[in-house]
């Protein structure tokens, strides 16, 4: 049965309330009738069960805690939270991301953590992002060094980026940044535009 995830705005007060329905216009309704201030809905992510969309909700409440006033209402500074999260961005990171570390035992080491959504660097470009692996979960534990994780070139003046939130060094390459499959989606898309508008004009170059 899907759900929903919702963003619901209280112009009034600038907040916003991120919470989770089966059927968002009845919640509208329902929290109209104990608010004096005008409600109105703003963000909208459809997920494909109801537990999915409770790890969803969970998953941007953890991000934006900062922003956290009360229950389930966020301060809507700088409309950060919708830009981010409502925006038709894809929310499949946040299945990686509760699912349980795979923690692999060995005779002769102690325990690995192979897949842990904390242990991920993070996205150079959206940090609130853990950077894209490459390969299904499962797959994973047979990849070794940087090269499980989605990287693109950037310029950094010459850094070494490919580090470990706990400070690992994973390649001596430079100039070259990891990234989430929200920035690898957009890569893509700019890709697909660069590719149409070359086809385009050498289509009319070739017209003429």
């Amino acid at each position: 049965m899907k759900s929903y995830v919702y963003a619901i705005l209280d112009e009034v007060n600038s907040c916003l309330k991120i919470g989770k329905a089966n059927d968002v216009r009845m919640r509208l309704s329902d929290l109209q009738i104990g608010n004096p201030n005008p409600l109105k809905l703003v963000g909208l992510i459809e997920c494909k069960s109801e537990s999915f969309a409770f790890r969803v909700e969970r998953s941007i409440h953890e991000d934006y805690s900062q922003f956290h006033i009360r229950g389930e209402w966020f301060s809507c500074e700088n409309n950060k939270v919708l830009e981010e999260q409502f925006n038709g961005v894809s929310h499949d990171d946040v299945i990686k991301k509760t699912r349980e570390p795979l923690i692999i035992s060995s005779l002769f080491e102690n325990e690995v953590t192979i897949f842990d959504n904390e242990l991920f660097p993070r996205c150079f470009f959206y940090p609130n992002k853990p950077a894209q692996i490459k390969t299904n979960y499962e797959d994973a534990q047979r990849l070794r060094g940087y090269s499980k994780w989605r990287t693109m070139h950037y310029p950094t003046d010459g850094k070494l980026m490919l580090r470990l939130p706990d400070g690992t060094l994973l390649s001596d390459k430079r100039d070259l940044v990891f990234i989430s499959g929200k920035k690898h989606e957009e890569n893509l898309k700019l890709n697909r535009f660069l590719t149409s508008k070359n086809s385009t004009t050498k289509s009319l170059l070739e017209l003429g």
